[in-house]
C-alpha cells in the first residue's frame, strides 16, 4: 500500500523597498518559486523581478530596490563607485582559537572587519577564506572566488562583523567574475554598522531567500535566487552619511 504525503510548503516573511515605499507579505516557499500571499506586493514583486534591478540588501532586513544602478550610487554616495583597475589584495586569516566567532569576541582589536561565506546555510559547511579588514583604511577585491578559494557559485550563507566604530564595513556580491565588467550580471549589497553594540554584525542565513531576476523561458513562477551565484566580491568600508535611513 502506498502512502501518499501531503507537501506543506515553508513559509518566509518578504520585505522589500521600491521607490522609497515598503511593502510586506508572508509568501509560501516551494522548490523552485514563492507565493506571494498579498496581492498588492505580488503585482508589485512581480514587476521588479521582470527587468534587471539594482538591489541594497539592508541592516533592518528589507531589500531596496533601483531600476538602476546609477540611482543606487546617487543615493549612496561616492563611496559607493567601483574603480575599473581596482588593485587585488590576497588576505586570508587563520585563527588558533577554534570557531571564527570565538576569535572575534577574544581579540576585537586585532582587525578591523570581516566577512565570512559559506557553501550551506546557517552558516555551515565549508567556509571561504576570512576576507578581513586589518585597518581603517583597507580594501580588498577578490575578482575571482575561484582563484581566491575554489569558492565561486557556492556561497550560501553570509556573515559580515565590523569593529570599526562610526563607519560601516560594505560587502559587494556579484554574480560573474571579476565584478561583472566582462559579463552583464547582477550584484547585491550586504553591510554590517558599528554605531552600537548590536550592530556590529550581519547576518544572512539563507540566500535562498534573496532573489534574483529569472531569465526567460523559464517558467513565470520561476524565480532564481542568490544562493550558490557569488563569483566575485568586494569588502571596504563607507560612511555611514552615504546609507538609507535604518528604521
Amino acid at each position: 500500500m502506498t502512502k501518499s504525503v501531503d507537501f506543506v510548503p515553508d513559509t518566509m516573511d518578504l520585505k522589500f523597498i521600491y521607490q522609497n515605499k515598503q511593502y510586506m507579505s508572508t509568501c509560501l516557499v516551494y522548490d523552485d518559486y514563492i507565493d506571494v500571499l498579498d496581492e498588492e506586493v505580488k503585482v508589485v514583486y512581480k514587476s521588479i523581478k521582470s527587468k534587471p534591478m539594482a538591489a541594497l540588501m539592508r541592516h533592518d532586513g528589507f531589500v531596496e530596490y533601483f531600476d538602476k544602478e546609477e540611482d543606487l550610487l546617487k543615493k549612496f554616495g561616492e563611496h559607493m563607485k567601483m574603480e575599473k583597475a581596482a588593485v587585488t589584495k590576497s588576505i586570508s586569516f587563520s585563527d588558533q582559537r577554534g570557531l571564527p566567532e570565538d576569535d572575534w569576541n577574544n581579540n576585537p582589536n586585532r582587525y578591523k572587519a570581516r566577512a565570512f561565506l559559506y557553501d550551506d546555510k546557517n552558516f555551515s559547511g565549508r567556509r571561504c577564506k576570512d576576507i578581513v579588514l586589518e585597518n581603517p583604511g583597507d580594501a580588498v577585491d577578490i575578482p575571482n572566488l575561484k582563484e581566491y578559494d575554489s569558492f565561486n557559485d557556492k556561497c550560501s550563507s553570509v556573515k559580515v562583523q565590523n569593529y570599526n566604530f562610526g563607519v560601516y564595513a560594505l560587502l559587494v556580491v556579484y554574480e560573474n567574475d571579476t565584478y561583472n565588467e566582462n559579463d552583464s550580471g547582477d550584484s547585491f549589497y550586504f553591510y554590517a554598522g558599528y554605531l552600537e553594540q548590536a550592530d556590529r554584525e550581519y547576518e544572512y542565513a539563507n540566500l535562498k531567500y534573496i532573489f534574483v531576476d529569472a531569465v526567460p523561458p523559464l517558467p513565470e513562477s520561476r524565480i532564481d535566487s542568490w544562493n550558490d551565484r557569488i563569483s566575485s566580491c568586494k569588502f571596504y568600508f563607507c560612511s555611514p552619511n552615504n546609507f538609507p535611513e535604518v528604521d
